[in-house]
């Protein structure tokens, strides 16, 4: 986890336990963090602790805006399907709620793959939420040699109106991959009709991404929880993934 920390260019880490109201013993907690952060500490980073009680979600999006914290860096508890049902996860729940961005950081050792980000995916509708990932994929080039570019949309009514939208779709493609020229040594551009998260969902197995990194709307309302893309690929993505708002 640390390596993929230093990977996105992280220097400074606030680590954050978040307990229920009045659970007493919070000293064994603070010794664990404090082990964690002599630990991290040995690889450059800054060190701070912190421990709150209440709605972990909540807690976690309020540290973060107090802090003016780049990122929010969420590990992934893998959890049954019955259980994220219910009571959904924190990672999805700290998507929904916070302006900040952030990156859910998913380790697969069955997947046999060292934790290095040489493959990226950028999922974009070309609109603005996309256009705001830009800058950090072309910061992620530095460590990334592969970019593999996505555009996930839905057929056109007629003949007509589907081949125009096809021109303006490589066009607008076709800049994409100028833009990022200067930043990776491979750039991959797919265009494909159907559900967005489906999309994603098979490039990542069919590329073996390594991350995911794509915009998403701010604020994602309650009643478009389960149908938003962001969300549903953080619950199913086996990568790790970077999500800006």
């Amino acid at each position: 986890m640390a390596n993929y920390i230093n990977q996105i260019g992280i220097k400074y880490l606030r680590l954050l336990h978040v307990v229920s109201p009045g659970w007493g013993n919070k000293k064994q907690i603070v010794d664990k963090l404090n082990n964690l952060g002599v630990l991290l500490h040995s690889f450059g980073y800054g060190i701070t602790i912190d421990v709150r009680e209440g709605y972990p979600p909540g807690e976690i999006c309020e540290v973060a805006t107090e802090n003016d914290i780049d990122f929010i860096f969420l590990p992934w508890r893998r959890k049954s399907k019955v259980y994220r049902t219910l009571l959904g996860s924190t990672a999805k729940e700290v998507v929904r709620l916070t302006d900040q961005p952030v990156f859910v950081y998913k380790n697969f050792p069955e997947n046999g793959k060292e934790e290095n980000i040489y493959r990226i995916l950028y999922p974009t509708d070309l609109k603005g939420a996309a256009a705001r990932a830009v800058p950090y994929v072309k910061a992620l080039g530095k460590q990334a040699s592969v970019v593999v570019l996505l555009h996930a949309g839905q057929r056109a009514a007629d003949p007509v109106s589907e081949e125009k939208r096809q021109k303006e779709i490589n066009k607008q493609m076709g800049e994409l991959k100028n833009i990022f020229s200067p930043y990776f040594s491979i750039i991959e551009s797919n265009s494909s009709i159907g559900i967005p998260y489906r999309n994603i969902l098979k490039q990542v197995d069919d590329k073996l991404i390594d991350l995911i990194v794509m915009g998403r709307f701010n604020k994602i309302p309650i009643h478009t929880i389960m149908g938003s893309t962001s969300v549903r690929v953080v619950d199913q993505a086996r990568c790790s993934l970077m999500l800006i708002p």
